[in-house]
């Protein structure tokens, strides 16, 4: 809806900004660690007695893991904060940052976006809607089969099916 069409209808305007940036990025985190380490597996084992699970050994470590972020603006910049502090090798995908001037910060810019999929082993998603969704069918292909990729995004960011 736009300003005019608001004001209209005598609906108030409230721009909140970064009211929530640190939550969201921290929720990205737990969903990383949870993967990693198979948690809602880990907690189905031990609720069936199945104390056995340990010994497979399905957790592993985010430590020297590579994270592509897409999106890095203030969540995708807490992540990486973040994930740094688990030792991984961070890379973040933002063709508007890319024009507009890269940020200091933990990641380094990963601008083919195909190449940064096909390198990542955990994949973030926090960007906003655009004109198009960011990752699709196709990018999922790039994938490794055994990365791992979260969505904090708002809707419109992504989709599962093909064209």
């Amino acid at each position: 809806m736009h300003l005019p069409s608001l004001n209209e209808r005598g609906i108030a305007l409230a721009v909140v900004g970064d009211v929530n940036s640190v939550s969201v990025a921290e929720h990205s985190m737990m969903l990383l660690l949870a993967l990693a380490k198979r948690t809602i597996r880990a907690d189905r084992s031990v609720r069936s007695n199945d104390w056995g699970w340990r010994n497979r050994l399905e957790a592993s470590e985010l430590t020297n893991k590579r994270l592509l972020i897409l999106g890095y603006g203030r969540i995708g910049r807490h992540l990486a904060r973040m994930a740094a502090g688990f030792g991984m090798e961070i890379r973040a995908h933002d063709p508007y940052l890319e024009r507009s001037g890269w940020p200091e910060g933990s990641a380094a810019p990963a601008t083919d976006l195909n190449a940064a999929l096909a390198w990542a082993d955990a994949v973030s998603v926090n960007a906003p809607k655009g004109e198009r969704p960011i990752i699709g069918a196709a990018e999922l292909s790039t994938m490794k089969s055994s990365a791992v990729l979260v969505n904090t995004a708002r809707g419109g960011v992504s989709w599962t099916k093909g064209p």
